[in-house]
């Protein structure tokens, strides 16, 4: 009879090995869920960077187009972008418009990232500043 207790029985192994499975499971499955979060949390921060990066091209493009041009009173700009957002950039100058004066500009920048599959999923940011430009001189007016 002692024989019998000391026996192991048939299924208990099985059991144990369904355990280990399940731990297992569990381990690679929050792995895989920290894995999602982070690439989605890293997609967030560049796609804010992308947005950043295109006020800071808003910004030159308003100060070159105003030095161009006394009249330029901003402009909605689609640069082409390598990735899934698309972009928009709206350049608006408003100010004085006395010619041969110093003119005092106020341009406000506004980038837009959207997802090419969501219209709800998208970035916004927005830039103020003021500019003053010099009169221009004989030789440059003509």
């Amino acid at each position: 009879m002692n024989r019998s207790r000391n026996r192991t029985r048939p299924g208990s192994v099985l059991i144990a090995v369904f355990a280990c499975l399940l731990v297992a499971l569990a381990l690679i499955l929050s792995a895989v869920q920290v894995s999602i979060r982070t690439r989605q949390a890293c997609k967030e921060a560049c796609n804010l960077r992308q947005v950043e990066l295109l006020v800071e091209a808003g910004i030159k493009r308003a100060v070159e187009r105003l030095r161009q041009s006394l009249d330029y009173q901003g402009e909605l700009w689609k640069p082409t972008l390598e990735s899934d957002m698309n972009a928009l950039v709206q350049i608006e100058a408003k100010g004085t418009d006395a010619k041969g004066a110093t003119e005092h500009r106020t341009v406000t920048i506004i980038a837009r990232l959207e997802s090419k599959e969501s219209t709800s999923r998208s970035i916004q940011r927005s830039f103020t500043f003021s500019i003053l430009r010099e009169p221009l001189s004989p030789s440059e007016s003509q």
